[in-house]
């Protein structure tokens, strides 16, 4: 049986954590498999204990990482990471996998931070000539590494993230009258919350009962606003009753490598709108109404357009049921599998 290394570190951080954690134990069956993680990891998912583990104790994206890997990483036939901090020295394993879910560090330029985005305009073009292959996760984040990193498009698979239905699937009836959208995210300047929000006070000049709901880390980024509120993170079963409750979804996203919150808010029975950028269209397909993400008027035109309009709402609701049963964690860990075997 072939051998490999995962590094999972980032089992609870947001999306690469849903990856991570959704993905390992698909594919635990068909190779032997070493994993390194942290102590808190095991603490936080105990079936962690099934697997060969390799404790490391260095944080992410720090110099100690890049110091500890190397001799932590055993010989194997490929060494899989999840994300671009990947160590750059040398490593024992045969060959190299690396999964890049976007390039918004580069593409976003200084609106992240010029810490950050030093840091991935070494790393992320570092990473990638280093691995033997690449995935990542849309059509658009692939055109947007070969575009930033310079990558050679056939060394680039994407495979699409998915959703669990179940979890966030109606469990009995909706509760009627709800009257609030929801936003899910962390609070970054891409994810566009601050015009979102002016769009919102334009909303309550004509429907002042309505609420926006705000789920997030990093919640001290939002502004207060009148009928806006900050609910910071959440568990994931109250996420998913915050998403079957609420009249609808919404995501202005400038930028995003997938988008997760549109498929879970689908699965939840939740109609979606979502900004005209990135990858939503491709994620998303006809099961959203889409924004312009720097037009506050339009935005708000399209919150209205649905209070309005129960028609296109019920038609969206029935859209992203079907959408959503396109994305699968078992095809995507199917489609890993191809790859990893195509590389070793």
């Amino acid at each position: 049986m072939k051998e490999i290394c995962i590094d999972i570190r980032m089992a609870f951080y947001s999306g690469i954590g849903t990856y991570i954690r959704n993905l390992l134990p698909l594919i635990k069956q068909s190779f032997s498999i070493k994993v390194l993680a942290s102590p808190a990891d095991v603490e936080k998912w105990p079936e962690l204990g099934t697997y060969d583990l390799i404790h490391v104790n260095a944080p992410i994206y720090s110099m100690q990482e890049q110091l500890e890997l190397p001799f932590k990483i055993p010989s194997c036939d490929l060494f899989w990471t999840p994300h671009y901090n990947t160590p750059l020295a040398p490593i024992r394993a045969k060959k190299r996998l690396t999964t890049i879910h976007d390039v918004n560090h580069l593409a976003l330029g200084s609106s992240l931070g010029w810490l950050k985005r030093g840091y991935a305009k070494i790393m992320i073009p570092a990473s990638a000539a280093r691995a033997d292959h690449l995935i990542t996760i849309s059509d658009f984040s692939k055109r947007e590494l070969i575009k930033w990193a310079k990558v050679d498009e056939k060394k680039v698979s994407v495979i699409h993230l998915a959703v669990d239905r179940y979890r966030f699937a109606e469990d009995g009836e909706r509760a009627a009258g709800l009257n609030y959208f929801l936003f899910v995210g962390t609070l970054l300047p891409h994810k566009n919350l601050d015009r979102l929000i002016r769009a919102w006070n334009r909303v309550g000049e004509r429907f002042r009962k309505w609420k926006l709901i705000v789920v997030g880390k990093r919640t001290e980024r939002a502004k207060p606003a009148q009928n806006v509120h900050i609910l910071g993170e959440v568990e994931e079963e109250h996420l998913a009753r915050l998403y079957q409750g609420a009249y609808a979804f919404i995501a202005p996203s400038i930028y995003e490598g997938f988008g997760l919150p549109p498929l879970e808010a689908m699965a939840a029975g939740c109609p979606t709108i979502v900004s005209n950028a990135a990858s939503f269209p491709e994620i998303c397909g006809d099961a959203s109404l889409y924004c312009d993400p720097f037009d506050e008027e339009d935005m708000a035109q399209k919150i209205c357009t649905l209070i309005e309009n129960p028609s296109l709402r019920q038609t969206l609701i029935d859209a992203g049921r079907k959408r959503v049963d396109l994305f699968s964690w078992e095809k995507a860990a199917n489609a890993h599998m191809e790859v990893i075997n195509k590389i070793i």
